[in-house]
């Protein structure tokens, strides 16, 4: 967490350095327009050459802004898998798997991919340590995980899918956001919105490795016990 804030504090710094350097460069430009403007006042050809000035000087700064501000800014976004091709690269690698239990009218589901999904911290760490999955608890179509078929069950006023009722220990919960080792083993399942800040107390207790020895209330009790008092 520490090293995240770190970095994402050094890329803001780069960035407002740069931003100043080319303002600078900008300003620069137009002085030296102005006074060739002053001195060439009288000359027909002034207007003409402060606009090719403008073109081969201003030009490339601006574009150089842009640059610079879609190459910081254009965000990394999470990648997701299926739970199918999450356990495959866990055989080789292994994981842990943070499987994002939605379905398509949950609004608290569209607000963490638009928050906590998004947050440029969570991207890193879900692509770094984990295998991100989305699973849509209603889905219509047959999900196959190594041998076995899974399905939707017309059940009740919406139904849901075999494969979500495993994941979420049969609490169907939108969204929930369930935990599963490499070996397609449920660790910890945790219905409901999580804030960024929230949810990467769940990713760095799986990332440090934690859960093989502690539970996660004592993680959590263990952080707060650490963390200096006011």
């Amino acid at each position: 967490m520490v090293n995240d804030t770190m970095a994402r504090a050094a890329h803001r710094a780069a960035f407002e350095s740069l931003k100043l350097f080319l303002i600078a460069s900008i300003k620069s430009v137009f002085k030296l327009g102005l006074l060739k403007l002053e001195k060439n006042r009288c000359h027909r050809g002034y207007i003409y050459y402060f606009h090719s000035m403008m073109k081969k000087r201003l030009v490339p700064v601006l574009l150089a802004l842009l640059g610079l501000s879609t190459s910081l800014f254009s965000q990394e976004k999470i990648k997701w898998y299926s739970l199918s091709e999450a356990l495959t690269l866990a055989r080789t690698e292994p994981r842990v798997l943070v499987i994002d239990v939605y379905t398509d009218w949950c609004g608290w589901c569209k607000r963490m991919d638009a928050t906590t999904f998004s947050d440029p911290g969570i991207v890193e760490m879900m692509n770094k340590h984990f295998y991100p999955v989305k699973l849509n608890a209603e889905a219509k179509e047959e999900l196959v995980i190594g041998d076995r078929s899974y399905r939707f069950v017309d059940s009740g006023s919406r139904g849901y899918h075999e494969l979500a009722a495993i994941v979420t220990k049969g609490r169907l919960s939108y969204p929930t956001i369930s935990y599963m080792d490499a070996q397609g083993r449920v660790l910890q399942t945790a219905p409901g919105y999580r804030g960024a800040e929230q949810f990467r107390v769940y990713l760095e207790y799986y990332s440090e490795g934690s859960y093989r020895h502690s539970s996660f209330e004592d993680y959590v009790a263990g952080k707060k016990a650490a963390s200096p008092k006011n």
